[in-house]
């Protein structure tokens, strides 16, 4: 079933960057990290630290789709011209591969919808914690030379 959904988030990127291009998937991968990364800092911040530690999985699950949107919707400002037009099947399914991966990898490293979704042990396997830096790494030069 993780399979499944991988390929038709995959497929939906795809056609969304055939569409308007490659900018969406872009953002979604610079999103997932940066939501990541902010995600971990929530339970050492003043305000929020006794809130995240006591709720349940689904809010803190709500709390990082929060943080998700938010932060695409900032970034999607910000890149808003990095591909306006598609630049063919090709590089639309390579955008829509890197931007399935980071949410993939993001999903893997969230608790909280970890607990209210787990994709199996072979997508834990190829997309777990000992492998995640190099994808971003991955991720992020493919989609650099993918406007070039």
């Amino acid at each position: 079933m993780g399979w499944i959904i991988i390929v038709v988030g995959t497929l939906l990127l795809t056609f969304d960057a055939m569409r308007s291009g490659p900018a969406r998937a872009a953002v979604i991968v610079v999103t997932s990290s940066i939501a990541l990364f902010i995600y971990s800092l929530i339970p050492y911040t003043y305000f929020l630290d006794t809130f995240v530690t006591t709720s349940t999985s689904l809010v803190s699950a709500a709390i990082f789709g929060g943080l998700f949107i938010f932060i695409f919707l900032l970034m999607h400002r910000i890149v808003f011209n990095l591909g306006s037009t598609s630049d063919g099947l090709v590089m639309s399914f390579i955008a829509g591969v890197c931007g399935m991966i980071a949410v993939t990898i993001t999903w893997l490293h969230v608790p909280a919808l970890m607990m209210l979704w787990n994709p199996g042990s072979e997508i834990n396997l190829l997309f777990g914690l000992p492998y995640a830096l190099g994808w971003f790494i991955g991720i992020y030069i493919v989609l650099a030379f993918l406007r070039s």
